[in-house]
């Protein structure tokens, strides 16, 4: 898209993506606090995660949150989010490429595997993924425990 730059996000971006994950234009989510501020910066304080920015004439629009297990050289496409007017421009795929093309070239050698957890219906994110060559896994359910509460 014309006027669009991909960049490594920052702690100065942080607010920038609350905003967004609270703007209905993103729908990404059924409740308020997605990702905490705090939670995001710890995510940006690790050096082994990649988190990229899509931004329009300046303005942020897009982003994709990523995480690496060097252990396993497994990089989890944790989150992407691009604004509802920006989405049909191929923005989540710049942006997906180019973090596959920074854990590439900082793990030169090693075989990585890169896997996301989309849902069923979120036809347009498959697209995107196949796109950029990944494949459909194995059907498998999300299965989850929260332990500890919240103060």
């Amino acid at each position: 898209m014309k006027g669009s730059m991909i960049r490594r996000l920052c702690l100065d971006d942080i607010l920038s993506i609350i905003k967004y994950l609270k703007d209905e234009r993103f729908d990404c989510c059924e409740f308020n606090d997605f990702w905490s501020i705090e939670e995001l910066e710890k995510w940006f304080l690790r050096a082994d995660d990649i988190c990229v920015g899509c931004f329009v004439n300046g303005t942020l629009v897009g982003f994709c949150l990523s995480h690496f297990s060097e252990s396993i050289n497994k990089v989890y496409l944790e989150n992407i989010f691009v604004d509802t007017d920006y989405r049909g421009h191929g923005l989540a795929s710049i942006m997906v490429s180019s973090v596959l093309e920074m854990y590439v070239e900082r793990n030169k050698g090693k075989l990585l595997r890169f896997v996301a957890l989309v849902e069923e219906s979120n036809v347009p994110a498959i697209s995107t993924l196949q796109k950029e060559g990944f494949n459909l896994g194995d059907k498998m359910l999300w299965i989850q425990k929260n332990i500890g509460f919240e103060v």
